[in-house]
């Protein structure tokens, strides 16, 4: 398998792929601006009163952010988000996160909806309920905190009465001359000084239970504002969507491809029938389909392919003389008819002897093709038993005569299988270089009866249009008949497939912009080479190259 194997379902069904990619990003772009606005706001809480602790130690910041993990977690279960519904009267919530900022005593809380204020009202909401949950809310607890701040207070009064009369004691001793009145003075600030330390243990107790300096106090940091617009990536969301799309089409057409068991390459015809593809032809225009085409226009991309497919021929029939070619297809419609009489003519400008035969008596088509009578023809000569003078093949050109269907018969394959149907083979061999037999498609039984009368078989496909087993089938009735299939003719291959066969399309640029083509309308018509002995391969000294492949226009 090569590169262009690879790449070939994609240039066949790019079609597909751009339409899928396109429905894929218009879906996208419709449903995204189809969705409403959605607006978010934030509130932060903090947990303890550690950030607040000049000298904080590290086990107050570890069971800080501990309980900070907790009450994240908490947020957002059952219980805050029924108490929050309550609160609000509402019965539902809008989609909202609740989590620890990494490292810190810091809970934030993160609502998502479609109005700005009902953002901000269930945010704050939230952060509400979650503070009633901790030990510090309630009637109570407000009353004992108010009872604490009390307390601390008076206590911050008497400590500071102390120290100011223990200064006072202590600037009055250097005045002082007796022992006694020392002694008195330094007693008291003994006293002062215990008092003191009582006072100082009693107000760390007491603000220990107070909010600003228990560990386990939950407290708004920051206030949840009115939401504001968040923007949801449009950009992003379409081009995924477009390259999903896109995926899924070229998914798509590798599958298509690989279930499609048809003939379309010289590999599958050698795979399947085991001979070669003797000649490519592109699709003919009507002007091309005429049969004096190749001779009016000698330099032509079509004859030129013909050319190709009769040296091709004439090599393929090296090996064991044929003097009955039957030309037929597995299909109907596949222009057996034009390649047959194109390459008649083609045969005789190589000085053969060439005769048609119209073998198809069920659906004759050569007589229409070239604008001959259909009768008296084939089917006459067989019940005559000979061909006599009236019957004789009809001269279409030099070196080609054409013996028409005929009138169509009741029993045609019966007429093909006689005896009779021998000899008139046997005389026509006898006067010609070459009998083309324009056989019906190996649909009908009258074209196994003509492989068997045939020397050689050229078989006519359209890349595509027949499947593998079809093939096969057709393969195994030419064995079984004895004859031998020469190789296979690709018909009515369109423009744009012809780089998947070569570069054959290049002919049309030789003969229409080749430099040999200026230098010889600038000879003198004397010296220019003869036009006839110059397109026959069998006039020149060297026989051409044989063309492993070869196109044109094509169809009849």
């Amino acid at each position: 398998m090569t590169l262009n194997d690879v790449i070939a379902p994609l240039k066949k069904w790019w079609w597909l792929i751009v339409a899928a990619s396109l429905i894929a990003a218009l879906a996208s772009f419709l449903a995204a601006t189809q969705q409403a606005s959605i607006y978010q706001s934030r509130t932060t809480l903090m947990v303890g009163s550690s950030i607040g602790n000049p000298n904080p130690s590290s086990g107050d910041v570890w069971l800080s952010q501990y309980l900070a993990s907790i009450y994240a977690d908490f947020a957002s279960r059952e219980p805050i988000q029924e108490a929050t519904r309550q609160a609000l009267g509402i019965d539902w919530l809008p989609n909202y996160t609740a989590k620890l900022v990494p490292n810190t005593t810091i809970i934030e809380i993160v609502v998502i909806a479609q109005s700005p204020d009902i953002s901000q009202i269930i945010a704050n909401e939230l952060a509400h309920q979650l503070i009633l949950q901790s030990p510090t809310s309630g009637a109570e607890s407000q009353k004992r905190q108010e009872f604490v701040e009390t307390q601390l207070s008076l206590i911050e009064v008497d400590i500071a009465d102390t120290q100011n009369s223990i200064e006072d004691l202590q600037q009055e001793l250097p005045t002082l001359n007796s022992a006694r009145q020392i002694a008195d003075v330094q007693s008291q600030i003994d006293s002062l000084s215990e008092k003191l330390n009582k006072l100082q243990s009693n107000y760390a107790s007491l603000l220990s239970s107070a909010p600003q300096g228990a560990a386990n106090t939950l407290s708004v940091l920051e206030p949840a504002q009115p939401g504001y617009p968040v923007q949801s990536n449009r950009l992003v969301s379409i081009l995924l969507a477009t390259a999903v799309g896109a995926s899924l089409a070229v998914g798509a057409a590798y599958v298509i491809e690989y279930i499609d068991r048809s003939l379309r390459t010289e590999e599958d015809v050698q795979r399947v029938l085991g001979v070669p593809v003797l000649g490519y032809i592109m699709r003919l225009t009507d002007e091309s389909r005429s049969p004096d085409y190749i001779s009016v226009q000698p330099r032509s991309p079509v004859a030129e392919v013909f050319r190709n497919l009769r040296t091709n021929l004439i090599f393929a029939m090296a090996a064991s003389p044929i003097n009955t070619l039957l030309i037929s297809s597995i299909d109907m419609g596949d222009g057996k008819t034009t390649i047959a009489t194109a390459l008649a003519i083609s045969l005789s400008q190589a000085e053969k002897k060439i005769t048609i035969i119209d073998a198809d008596l069920r659906r004759p088509n050569i007589h229409s093709h070239l604008n001959l009578d259909q009768s008296p023809g084939l089917s006459e000569a067989i019940v005559a038993s000979k061909i006599t003078k009236e019957l004789m093949p009809k001269k279409f050109k030099e070196g080609v005569d054409v013996l028409t269907a005929g009138s169509t018969p009741p029993n045609p394959a019966e007429l093909l299988a006689s005896n009779k149907m021998d000899q008139i083979l046997e005389n026509l061999k006898k006067s010609n270089d070459l009998v083309i037999l324009d056989g019906p498609p190996f649909l009908v039984t009258d074209a196994s009866i003509l492989a068997s009368k045939a020397d050689g078989i050229l078989l006519i496909i359209s890349p595509g249009t027949v499947r593998e087993d079809t093939a096969r089938k057709v393969k195994t009735q030419i064995d079984r008949v004895g004859s031998h299939l020469l190789g296979v003719v690709f018909n009515r291959i369109l423009p744009k497939d012809m780089k998947k066969y070569g570069e054959y399309n290049y002919y049309e640029k030789y003969y229409t912009n080749s430099k040999d083509d200026s230098s010889e309308e600038d000879q003198p018509e004397e010296d220019r080479p003869d036009e006839d002995q110059q397109d026959d391969p069998e006039l020149n000294s060297n026989e051409p190259e044989v063309v492993k492949d070869s196109s044109a226009y094509s169809g009849s």
